[in-house]
């Protein structure tokens, strides 16, 4: 006889992080046909969408925090429901780092880290001051001393 349709337990995605890409497929067994996926029940992070024809949770977390939702795959007749966990974790990026990114000196910061940041900040796609003092209040981040731009 042929498997009950299910999400199975291997299915689980994997925890994220606030301003890096997500892409993870949710899975489905013992599927009569097509499979058609929603969430049901709770909420996705916010910048994460479930594919509705391929069960692919993806996007760029804007937030942290964990979250619980409930996903059902629907096929032909047969319904599976099950309920999941994400968390999504706040990236952490050195300020030394983070300044040194924005005078031209060192290594530049990767694409998730200045996408976080700006998350923080403005959202206008690049990173600027405003951004990185955003960041810094909200993570209580100490400012460099002599840094006059970052007095709170």
């Amino acid at each position: 006889p042929a498997a009950p349709f299910a999400l199975p337990s291997d299915s689980v995605p994997p925890a994220g992080a606030v301003g890096r890409d997500y892409a993870e497929a949710l899975r489905a067994s013992g599927a009569p046909g097509a499979v058609s996926w929603r969430v049901s029940a709770g909420a996705l992070p916010a910048g994460i969408t479930l594919g509705a024809a391929d069960g692919t949770l993806r996007g760029v977390p804007t937030r942290a925090g964990t979250y619980v939702f409930t996903v059902t795959a629907t096929s032909g007749a047969a319904t599976a429901s099950r309920a999941f966990t994400l968390p999504v974790a706040a990236s952490s990026i050195p300020v030394d780092r983070v300044l040194a990114h924005l005078m031209g000196a060192g290594a530049p910061l990767a694409a998730s880290e200045v996408s976080f940041l700006d998350l923080q900040g403005n959202r206008n796609g690049r990173l600027d001051l405003g951004d990185v003092r955003a960041w810094m209040l909200a993570s209580g981040q100490e400012a460099p001393a002599g840094v006059p731009a970052f007095a709170q």
